[in-house]
């Protein structure tokens, strides 16, 4: 029985390598990005910590000082989301990338299975075939010797 043998799987295992190259990068990009939106929700939560406290404290200085915070708060989260903006864009260039890598791996691999069923067909095919000839070969040895009696 012959083997099955496709004509591109070196196509598609470079395909497979590079798309796993631009996860990685695609991952470390993610990272990135998440670090800096880590940072502002941190930002926010310290913010609205500090709202909390103004609230429940009575001393005229210590609400200035946590005024001063908050405000100061709030222009690093400025500072922080322009970092987000900064760090967005090359994560979404490398999300684009890997997806346009992981559809090509992913027609080839469909490309491979159709491949497989095809020969499986052919294989089957072909083995009906052979029992075939085998049966009619062995029901006119029956009849010849049947004619020879």
């Amino acid at each position: 029985m012959k083997r099955f043998n496709f004509r591109l799987q070196r196509v598609l295992d470079i395909r497979q390598k590079v798309r796993e190259l631009y996860k990685l990068d695609l991952a470390k990009k993610a990272s990135e990005y998440n670090l800096e939106i880590a940072k502002i929700n941190k930002l926010k939560g310290e913010k609205k910590d500090a709202i909390l406290e103004m609230k429940k404290t009575s001393s005229i200085e210590e609400k200035r000082l946590l005024d001063n915070y908050i405000r100061s708060n709030e222009e690093m989260q400025k500072y922080k989301m322009m970092d987000v903006k900064k760090k967005e864009k090359p994560f979404r260039e490398a999300l684009d990338k890997y997806l346009e890598k992981d559809r090509e791996v992913k027609v080839l691999e469909k490309l491979r299975q159709r491949s497989v069923e095809e020969f499986r067909r052919a294989s089957l095919k072909e083995d009906e075939t052979v029992v075939d000839e085998i049966v009619s070969n062995s029901s006119s040895v029956k009849l010849r010797r049947e004619v020879e009696q």
